[in-house]
Protein backbone atom coordinates (compact mmCIF):
# COMPACT_ATOMS: atom_id res chain seq x y z
CA UNK A 1 0.00 0.00 0.00
CA UNK A 2 1.21 3.50 -0.81
CA UNK A 3 2.75 5.43 2.04
CA UNK A 4 3.72 8.68 0.31
CA UNK A 5 2.02 10.93 -2.25
CA UNK A 6 4.48 10.08 -5.04
CA UNK A 7 3.26 6.45 -5.02
CA UNK A 8 -0.39 7.42 -5.65
CA UNK A 9 -0.43 7.65 -9.48
CA UNK A 10 1.15 4.21 -9.94
CA UNK A 11 -1.16 2.65 -7.36
CA UNK A 12 -4.30 4.09 -8.95
CA UNK A 13 -3.25 3.07 -12.47
CA UNK A 14 -2.58 -0.43 -11.22
CA UNK A 15 -6.10 -0.62 -9.78
CA UNK A 16 -7.57 0.95 -12.96
CA UNK A 17 -6.03 -1.76 -15.20
CA UNK A 18 -9.01 -3.94 -14.36
CA UNK A 19 -11.46 -1.53 -16.03
CA UNK A 20 -12.02 0.09 -19.42
CA UNK A 21 -10.86 3.64 -19.94
CA UNK A 22 -14.31 5.26 -19.77
CA UNK A 23 -15.90 2.97 -17.20
CA UNK A 24 -16.12 3.72 -13.50
CA UNK A 25 -12.93 2.66 -11.76
CA UNK A 26 -14.44 1.18 -8.61
CA UNK A 27 -12.14 1.18 -5.62
CA UNK A 28 -11.91 -2.34 -4.22
CA UNK A 29 -10.12 -1.33 -1.05
CA UNK A 30 -11.40 0.19 2.19
CA UNK A 31 -14.51 2.39 2.08
CA UNK A 32 -15.92 4.68 4.76
CA UNK A 33 -19.48 4.64 6.09
CA UNK A 34 -20.63 6.92 3.26
CA UNK A 35 -19.37 4.58 0.53
CA UNK A 36 -16.32 6.60 -0.55
CA UNK A 37 -12.99 4.87 -1.16
CA UNK A 38 -10.36 5.81 1.40
CA UNK A 39 -6.65 5.09 1.82
CA UNK A 40 -4.15 5.66 4.61
CA UNK A 41 -1.25 7.75 3.37
CA UNK A 42 1.35 9.78 5.22
CA UNK A 43 -0.44 8.94 8.47
CA UNK A 44 -3.68 10.50 7.24
CA UNK A 45 -6.89 8.99 5.85
CA UNK A 46 -7.57 10.44 2.39
CA UNK A 47 -10.39 10.07 -0.14
CA UNK A 48 -9.27 8.08 -3.20
CA UNK A 49 -11.26 10.17 -5.71
CA UNK A 50 -9.68 13.37 -4.36
CA UNK A 51 -6.21 11.85 -4.67
CA UNK A 52 -7.04 10.82 -8.23
CA UNK A 53 -8.03 14.39 -9.07
CA UNK A 54 -4.81 15.73 -7.54
CA UNK A 55 -2.69 13.13 -9.35
CA UNK A 56 -4.18 13.29 -12.87
CA UNK A 57 -6.04 16.62 -13.13
CA UNK A 58 -4.41 19.04 -10.74
CA UNK A 59 -5.04 21.03 -7.59
CA UNK A 60 -8.54 21.68 -6.29
CA UNK A 61 -9.48 25.37 -5.89
CA UNK A 62 -10.06 26.52 -2.34
CA UNK A 63 -13.66 25.94 -1.23
CA UNK A 64 -14.42 23.54 -4.11
CA UNK A 65 -15.49 19.90 -3.90
CA UNK A 66 -14.76 16.97 -6.21
CA UNK A 67 -17.99 15.83 -7.87
CA UNK A 68 -18.58 12.46 -9.53
CA UNK A 69 -19.93 13.35 -12.98
CA UNK A 70 -20.79 9.70 -13.59
CA UNK A 71 -23.52 10.02 -10.98
CA UNK A 72 -26.96 10.69 -12.50
CA UNK A 73 -29.36 11.88 -9.77
CA UNK A 74 -32.38 10.99 -11.91
CA UNK A 75 -31.56 7.29 -12.08
CA UNK A 76 -29.15 6.62 -9.19
CA UNK A 77 -30.46 5.84 -5.70
CA UNK A 78 -27.75 8.06 -4.21
CA UNK A 79 -26.67 8.07 -0.59
CA UNK A 80 -24.50 5.31 0.84
CA UNK A 81 -25.76 2.86 -1.79
CA UNK A 82 -24.59 5.05 -4.67
CA UNK A 83 -22.34 2.89 -6.91
CA UNK A 84 -20.47 5.96 -8.17
CA UNK A 85 -19.00 7.09 -4.87
CA UNK A 86 -16.10 4.55 -4.97
CA UNK A 87 -15.23 5.61 -8.54
CA UNK A 88 -11.78 7.17 -8.93
CA UNK A 89 -11.67 7.54 -12.73
CA UNK A 90 -10.32 11.05 -13.18
CA UNK A 91 -12.37 11.42 -16.38
CA UNK A 92 -15.49 11.25 -14.21
CA UNK A 93 -14.30 13.81 -11.68
CA UNK A 94 -14.67 17.57 -11.63
CA UNK A 95 -14.01 20.26 -9.04
CA UNK A 96 -17.24 22.22 -8.48
CA UNK A 97 -18.68 24.60 -5.91
CA UNK A 98 -20.58 23.12 -2.94
CA UNK A 99 -23.81 24.59 -4.33
CA UNK A 100 -23.35 22.86 -7.70
CA UNK A 101 -22.43 19.61 -6.00
CA UNK A 102 -25.56 19.76 -3.82
CA UNK A 103 -27.74 20.63 -6.81
CA UNK A 104 -26.81 17.32 -8.46
CA UNK A 105 -27.62 15.22 -5.42
CA UNK A 106 -30.65 12.98 -5.15
CA UNK A 107 -32.31 15.00 -2.32
CA UNK A 108 -32.64 17.91 -4.76
CA UNK A 109 -35.28 15.87 -6.63
CA UNK A 110 -37.22 14.88 -3.53
CA UNK A 111 -40.45 16.74 -2.81
CA UNK A 112 -40.58 15.86 0.91
CA UNK A 113 -38.08 15.47 3.74
CA UNK A 114 -37.61 12.04 5.41
CA UNK A 115 -40.28 13.00 7.98
CA UNK A 116 -42.83 13.78 5.25
CA UNK A 117 -42.77 17.59 5.37
CA UNK A 118 -43.00 19.22 1.91
CA UNK A 119 -40.00 21.00 0.43
CA UNK A 120 -42.07 24.05 -0.47
CA UNK A 121 -41.01 27.70 -0.39
CA UNK A 122 -42.19 28.32 3.18
CA UNK A 123 -40.68 25.16 4.68
CA UNK A 124 -37.33 25.05 2.86
CA UNK A 125 -34.09 26.67 4.00
CA UNK A 126 -30.72 26.51 2.27
CA UNK A 127 -27.65 25.49 4.26
CA UNK A 128 -24.19 26.99 3.84
CA UNK A 129 -23.20 24.05 1.64
CA UNK A 130 -26.16 24.66 -0.67
CA UNK A 131 -28.31 21.76 0.53
CA UNK A 132 -31.98 21.97 1.43
CA UNK A 133 -33.09 21.94 5.07
CA UNK A 134 -36.60 21.26 6.35
CA UNK A 135 -37.58 24.15 8.64
CA UNK A 136 -40.08 22.05 10.65
CA UNK A 137 -37.51 19.32 11.32
CA UNK A 138 -34.89 21.91 12.25
CA UNK A 139 -37.31 23.56 14.70
CA UNK A 140 -38.28 20.20 16.20
CA UNK A 141 -34.61 19.31 16.71
CA UNK A 142 -33.96 22.69 18.36
CA UNK A 143 -36.89 22.19 20.75
CA UNK A 144 -35.76 18.66 21.61
CA UNK A 145 -32.21 19.88 22.17
CA UNK A 146 -33.37 22.64 24.54
CA UNK A 147 -35.56 20.20 26.47
CA UNK A 148 -32.61 17.84 26.88
CA UNK A 149 -30.42 20.71 28.05
CA UNK A 150 -33.03 21.83 30.60
CA UNK A 151 -33.44 18.25 31.85
CA UNK A 152 -29.68 17.88 32.26
CA UNK A 153 -29.38 21.27 33.96
CA UNK A 154 -32.26 20.70 36.37
CA UNK A 155 -34.72 23.29 37.72
CA UNK A 156 -33.40 26.83 37.95
CA UNK A 157 -33.87 28.39 41.39
CA UNK A 158 -35.90 31.60 41.44
CA UNK A 159 -33.93 34.84 41.27
CA UNK A 160 -33.43 36.63 44.57
CA UNK A 161 -32.69 40.03 42.98
CA UNK A 162 -33.92 41.97 39.96
CA UNK A 163 -31.66 42.87 37.05
CA UNK A 164 -30.62 46.07 38.85
CA UNK A 165 -29.71 44.25 42.06
CA UNK A 166 -32.77 45.11 44.18
CA UNK A 167 -33.88 42.37 46.56
CA UNK A 168 -37.07 40.48 45.69
CA UNK A 169 -38.46 40.60 49.23
CA UNK A 170 -42.10 40.83 50.27
CA UNK A 171 -42.12 44.64 50.42
CA UNK A 172 -40.33 45.21 47.09
CA UNK A 173 -42.08 42.55 44.99
CA UNK A 174 -45.17 43.05 42.88
CA UNK A 175 -46.79 40.03 41.16
CA UNK A 176 -48.90 40.75 38.07
CA UNK A 177 -51.91 38.79 36.81
CA UNK A 178 -49.62 36.46 34.80
CA UNK A 179 -47.67 35.49 37.90
CA UNK A 180 -44.55 37.46 36.91
CA UNK A 181 -42.61 39.29 39.59
CA UNK A 182 -41.69 42.96 39.25
CA UNK A 183 -39.40 45.17 41.29
CA UNK A 184 -41.21 48.09 42.93
CA UNK A 185 -38.03 50.15 43.15
CA UNK A 186 -37.34 49.76 39.41
CA UNK A 187 -40.93 50.59 38.59
CA UNK A 188 -40.83 53.69 40.76
CA UNK A 189 -37.54 54.82 39.15
CA UNK A 190 -39.03 54.28 35.71
CA UNK A 191 -42.11 56.34 36.50
CA UNK A 192 -39.91 59.10 37.89
CA UNK A 193 -37.96 59.22 34.64
CA UNK A 194 -41.15 59.32 32.57
CA UNK A 195 -42.96 61.93 34.64
CA UNK A 196 -39.95 63.96 35.70
CA UNK A 197 -38.96 63.47 39.33
CA UNK A 198 -38.63 66.72 41.29
CA UNK A 199 -37.53 65.19 44.58
CA UNK A 200 -39.51 63.91 47.57
CA UNK A 201 -42.83 65.57 48.38
CA UNK A 202 -42.33 67.56 51.60
CA UNK A 203 -45.94 68.67 52.11
CA UNK A 204 -49.36 67.12 51.68
CA UNK A 205 -51.81 68.60 49.11
CA UNK A 206 -53.17 70.89 51.87
CA UNK A 207 -49.72 72.25 52.70
CA UNK A 208 -49.07 70.37 55.96
CA UNK A 209 -45.43 69.26 56.34
CA UNK A 210 -44.53 65.60 56.09
CA UNK A 211 -42.41 65.68 59.25
CA UNK A 212 -41.98 62.95 61.81
CA UNK A 213 -44.83 64.14 64.03
CA UNK A 214 -47.34 64.71 61.21
CA UNK A 215 -46.64 61.64 59.05
CA UNK A 216 -48.32 58.26 59.37
CA UNK A 217 -47.05 55.36 57.18
CA UNK A 218 -49.62 52.71 56.26
CA UNK A 219 -47.98 49.32 57.09
CA UNK A 220 -49.69 47.41 54.26
CA UNK A 221 -48.72 49.74 51.42
CA UNK A 222 -45.93 51.96 52.77
CA UNK A 223 -47.82 55.12 51.72
CA UNK A 224 -47.63 58.30 53.79
CA UNK A 225 -50.66 60.01 55.23
CA UNK A 226 -50.99 63.45 56.76
CA UNK A 227 -52.13 63.33 60.39
CA UNK A 228 -53.41 66.93 60.29
CA UNK A 229 -55.62 66.22 57.29
CA UNK A 230 -56.93 63.10 58.95
CA UNK A 231 -57.78 65.04 62.11
CA UNK A 232 -59.63 67.65 60.05
CA UNK A 233 -61.63 64.97 58.26
CA UNK A 234 -62.54 63.34 61.56
CA UNK A 235 -63.59 66.72 63.04
CA UNK A 236 -65.82 67.48 60.03
CA UNK A 237 -67.34 64.03 60.32
CA UNK A 238 -68.22 64.56 64.03
CA UNK A 239 -69.64 68.03 63.32
CA UNK A 240 -71.80 66.61 60.56
CA UNK A 241 -73.12 63.87 62.85
CA UNK A 242 -74.05 66.41 65.61
CA UNK A 243 -75.87 68.58 63.08
CA UNK A 244 -78.01 65.65 61.94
Amino acid sequence: MARIMSDIPALLLEKAALFDENDCWVWDGTKNDMGYGIIRIERKTRYVHILSHLAFIGTIPAGYQVDHRCHDPRTCVGGRACPHRPCFNYRHLKAVTPQENAARSVPRFRTHCPQGHPYDEANTAISKSGGRVCRKCRSAKAVARKKAQRAARGPIPPKTHCVNGHLFDEQNTFVDTNGHRHCRVCKRDHMRKVNGYKGPVENCPQGHPYDEANTYVVPATGHRQCRACKRERMAKARTSQKGD
